[in-house]
């Protein structure tokens, strides 16, 4: 199960990186949640799942 946690959070990593500095830039970082729906749900919020939302939910809280 390590390889795989490693496989998909490897790939995302890049992608979160670039994403997330353009949502900040672009809506201020108003509030995470409103910008992860902004996506589409689709490259962000399985992230969260995939990480077993442990590591990127309660950072998400703390950048508030």
């Amino acid at each position: 199960m390590k390889a795989s946690h490693l496989y998909s959070y490897s790939a995302p990593q890049k992608v979160s990186q670039s994403v997330v500095p353009l949502l900040y830039s672009t809506e201020v970082g108003q509030s995470d949640v409103p910008l992860l729906h902004s996506t589409e749900n689709q490259s962000v919020v399985p992230l969260l799942h995939s990480t077993e939302r442990q590591s990127l939910v309660p950072l998400l809280h703390s950048t508030e």
